[in-house]
C-alpha cells in the first residue's frame, strides 16, 4: 500500500478493476457453487505532478501491510487487490481499509479514503464477480490546507528483552472485540511494524507472536507515545520461550 506527495494540486483518478485470479485469497470455504469476487486497485495520476499512494489492508499476497508507491504524472499503478471465494460479496471495508494522497514536495495530506468502500459488483459469469470504483481529484477539489487525517496509525520495533535485538518475522495482531477491520503486520530484519485502523483504534486485543518467543497478549492497547497526527509509537519487547 501506498503514500502520495505531490508539489502542486492535480488531477488524479483512482479506480478499481478486477482480474480473474486465484491466490491467498481463498480462506477455504465452499458451498454448494463457488463464487469468486475478485477486485484490484489501480491509481491513475492525471496530474502534472508526482503523487505518493498510502493504502493499508489485507493484501499483497495475504500480507496486511503499508506500502508507498510513486506515481508520476500520466503513469497508470496497480496499488493493491484481493481475491475472495465465498458464497456472497467480500467485505472490502476489511480488506483495503485507508488509503491517503501527499504532495510529494511538502508531504502534505490532501485527499483520504477511510475506508475505500466497494459496494457494487458485476456479474461476469454464473460465478465470477467483478467490481469498479473510481474516484477522481481535481485541482478544484483538492484542500491547499490539506485534510484531516482520518486513520490512526501505530508504528513500533519488536526486539529481544535481553539483547534488544529487533525480532525477524514477529506478527503482530490487533484483534477488535467486536471483529471488525483486524490490523496485522510481520515483521522483517528490521523489527518494524505499522498497524492502521480507518478511525481511533476500537476496544480489541494485542497478540504479538514470533517463534522461540512467549506470546504477548494484552487485553487492551497499552499508552502510546503520541507522535503527532493521529500517528503513536509502542516498542515490543519480548522473551524467549523457557
Amino acid at each position: 500500500m501506498r503514500i502520495s506527495r505531490s508539489g502542486a494540486l492535480a488531477a488524479m483518478t483512482v479506480f478499481i478493476l478486477v482480474a480473474s485470479t486465484t491466490g491467498c485469497g481463498d480462506d477455504g470455504f465452499r458451498g454448494s457453487i463457488d463464487h469468486s469476487w475478485v477486485a484490484t486497485y489501480y491509481v491513475a495520476n492525471l496530474s502534472s505532478t508526482h503523487l505518493l499512494i498510502e493504502t493499508t489492508g489485507d493484501l499483497y499476497e495475504c500480507w496486511s501491510s503499508t506500502r508507498m508507491v510513486r506515481v508520476d504524472p500520466g503513469e497508470t499503478v496497480e496499488v493493491g487487490y484481493y481475491d475472495r471465494f465465498l458464497g456472497g460479496p467480500s467485505e472490502p471495508d476489511r480488506e483495503f481499509a485507508c488509503m491517503s494522497v501527499y504532495r510529494r514536495p511538502d508531504t502534505l495530506l490532501v485527499c483520504q479514503r477511510a475506508p475505500i468502500r466497494n459496494d457494487e459488483w458485476k456479474s461476469v459469469g454464473d460465478t465470477e464477480f467483478v467490481s469498479e470504483i473510481t474516484l477522481t481529484l481535481t485541482n478544484a477539489m483538492l484542500n491547499l490546507s490539506g485534510v484531516e487525517n482520518l486513520c490512526t496509525r501505530v508504528t513500533g520495533t519488536v526486539r529481544d528483552a535481553v539483547t534488544h535485538q529487533p525480532l525477524n518475522r514477529a506478527c503482530v495482531d490487533y484483534v477488535p472485540d467486536d471483529y471488525s477491520f483486524v490490523p496485522w503486520w510481520c515483521t522483517e530484519g528490521s523489527g518494524e511494524y505499522t498497524l492502521i485502523w480507518p478511525g481511533a483504534i476500537p476496544p480489541g486485543k494485542l497478540w504479538v507472536s514470533c517463534a522461540g518467543y512467549t506470546r504477548v497478549v494484552l487485553s487492551t492497547m497499552p499508552a502510546l507515545e503520541d507522535l503527532g497526527d493521529r500517528h503513536y509509537g509502542l516498542d515490543i519487547n519480548m522473551e524467549k520461550a523457557p
